[in-house]
């Protein structure tokens, strides 16, 4: 889609902090940044702790919504309400 000119933007909520290996969030971290750079995509990676994003409900909506506020999305795609990463 970046070769037909659209411009993408990618928020990743959590960086895996819960999990006990630092090694692998690092490299999650960065596989996430390596695959943001083959779509084109400019991205936000936040730090919210990883299973627990339902409690976290108010702090992504404020984000998200000054996040439109700021770049005025045309089109957003999301994962399904039933993907839940058990």
């Amino acid at each position: 889609m970046s070769e037909l000119g659209a411009e993408i933007h990618v928020l990743n909520f959590s960086r895996s902090k819960d999990a006990d290996d630092t090694i692998s969030n690092e490299i999650v971290g960065e596989e996430f940044k390596k695959s943001m750079d083959v779509l084109g995509a400019t991205y936000e990676m936040l730090d919210l702790p990883t299973r627990r994003l339902p409690e976290y409900r108010q702090v992504i909506l404020d984000y998200l919504y000054g996040l439109n506020q700021r770049v005025g999305f045309d089109l957003i795609f999301c994962h399904s309400s039933y993907d839940q990463h058990l």
